[in-house]
């Protein structure tokens, strides 16, 4: 189990670790967001792994108060989070502590009772798989979208397993897609999904942070819609 040295600076208060380890014995890869709220504590959106050097570097910038599990897969790495910062909420997708009992879940994303961090990181829920059941977050300040697995962009850089996934789900080369395993086995409500996607898009996010890739920079809602092809896309209002 690896993670980069050093969390990545994408913008002002936001970084990224991508971490690595291997599941059922193949390689992959995941990438954690990091978001310092205004309080001066952080938001981490998809907890990955945790090794010694990565969690000195994370306090370094300052103190997790917030976890978000933000789909029902993206799970592992989240308890080993919460032992490091136990003062720590847990946020988890719906659905997620009934499949992962011993999770120390705090509090569960709703479009009712948003926490009061969601006027910095808007918590944004993906319709139309709920299996899946997974929610984006937009961090206004730096016009970054945070997507987990609904969008993948794997390129040279990544384990050999997730480009050999990547390469059969339509990812090759950097590409920014769908999975096509996702859209074939999780999308169960093409109409329910485009729209809720459309009012992520509707807040013309200028970056992106995917789970399972490399990052977009500037300008990355062109390249969003384009990958989001074949979903009923309005305008987000």
């Amino acid at each position: 189990m690896t993670m980069t040295a050093a969390p990545d600076p994408l913008a002002e208060g936001l970084w990224t670790l991508e971490g690595r380890f291997t599941t059922m014995g193949l390689p992959i890869s995941s990438r954690t967001t990091l978001v310092r709220l205004a309080d001066g504590s952080l938001a981490v959106v998809n907890p990955g792994p945790l090794p010694a050097a990565a969690e000195r570097a994370v306090a370094a910038l300052g103190r997790p108060a917030v976890l978000f599990c933000p789909n029902r897969f993206h799970h592992l790495f989240a308890a080993d989070w919460k032992r490091a910062w136990p003062q720590a909420r847990l946020w988890a997708a719906p659905g997620l502590a009934e499949k992962e009992p011993a999770l120390p879940v705090d509090a569960v994303l709703g479009r009712d009772a948003p926490g009061p961090w969601a006027a910095e990181l808007e918590p944004l829920p993906i319709d139309g798989m709920p299996r899946l059941a997974e929610w984006w977050f937009f961090h206004a300040a730096s016009e970054t979208l945070v997507v987990t697995d609904v969008l993948a962009r794997v390129g040279p850089r990544q384990p050999w397993f997730l480009r050999l996934w990547a390469g059969l789900n339509g990812s090759r080369g950097g590409r920014l897609a769908v999975p096509r395993w996702l859209r074939a086995v999780l999308l169960k409500d093409r109409a329910a999904a485009g729209r809720s996607m459309a009012v992520a898009l509707a807040r013309r996010p200028r970056r992106l942070v995917v789970a399972h890739g490399d990052p977009l920079g500037d300008e990355a809602a062109a390249e969003v819609r384009a990958a989001l092809d074949g979903f009923p896309l309005g305008d987000g209002s």
